[in-house]
């Protein structure tokens, strides 16, 4: 894997929420330019290092975000699922996929193969939902 790879890879792993190309370019400590980082995060994700999806944020537009997909010491891997809060742009980590059944129940009801899927959610934060309910209390 090229230096290059290995640095973006790193920067993801170590990080606690999706990350956008912006945000890894921002975070990089390696002399890189923008369309070395696209390339390596396209060629990250197809060869099964990152998971990637795209979310619509009234704030930020539609952005596409990135996260590293973690393998266990049997070689099994996990992605994650998110939620992300509209209000103050946080990441919660949801964990690992649990979705399985029901992606066993569409594969039998329609006779499909399911070969990957991404889960985001959309909402706003208990710490933002709190505040406004305060808000609303004090007026």
């Amino acid at each position: 894997m090229t230096k290059a790879r290995e640095h973006i890879l790193s920067i993801l792993r170590s990080s606690d929420f999706p990350l956008t190309a912006q945000s890894i370019e921002e975070k990089k400590t390696m002399k890189m330019n923008s369309v070395t980082i696209y390339r390596t995060l396209h060629y990250l994700e197809a060869n099964g290092y990152l998971d990637s999806f795209p979310l619509t944020c009234s704030q930020h537009g539609t952005e596409r975000y990135y996260t590293a997909i973690v393998k266990d010491t049997d070689g099994t891997c996990y992605h994650h699922h998110w939620f992300h809060c509209i209000e103050c742009h946080s990441f919660i980590d949801l964990g690992s996929c649990r979705i399985d059944s029901l992606i066993e129940g569409y594969e039998k009801d329609f006779s499909v193969s399911v070969l990957g899927h991404s889960l985001s959610l959309t909402g706003i934060c208990g710490t933002c939902r709190n505040t406004q309910k305060e808000e609303w209390e004090r007026k």
